[in-house]
């Protein structure tokens, strides 16, 4: 895909991919919001970075992998079931990938600390040889 092209992320939600940045927007947003600097020669960098829109409908994540070596695929473990997510690169930079995933609604008046860590979805980076690249959970 080419930088500042929009991707669909669902329930109107969308991101967009620039060189250094990823940028999310909520429905009826005109302006996303960027998160950046992501750069993979960058020592001590975080591989991935979240972004988490709960809706009433359900929950759409947003995440980017910066890593150093390129994965090849990123799934979503959620109550013992994990799928396997779409992956949008951005062109000329093969280890800078995204993608993104809709899960149920969250209780977003609950607390963060009272939620079992099992309904908390995690995703998980993957290279050509099957190796876990990377892995967080969502907050």
């Amino acid at each position: 895909m080419s930088p500042g092209e929009k991707v669909q992320a669902g329930l109107g939600v969308w991101y967009l991919l620039k060189p250094r940045e990823f940028c999310d927007a909520a429905p009826g947003q005109d302006k996303p919001i960027c998160v950046g600097y992501l750069d993979v020669n960058q020592p001590g960098a975080v591989p991935m970075t979240m972004n988490v829109h709960p809706r009433a409908e359900g929950t759409v994540y947003i995440l980017a992998y910066t890593g150093k070596t390129p994965a090849t695929r990123i799934t979503m473990t959620l109550k013992g079931r994990t799928s396997e997510l779409p992956i949008v690169r951005l062109g000329g930079r093969p280890a800078y990938v995204s993608t993104y995933a809709v899960g149920p609604p969250r209780d977003i008046s609950q607390e963060q600390k009272s939620r079992k860590l099992s309904d908390r979805p995690v995703f998980r980076a993957y290279g050509t040889n099957g190796k876990v690249l990377a892995e967080m959970s969502a907050p």
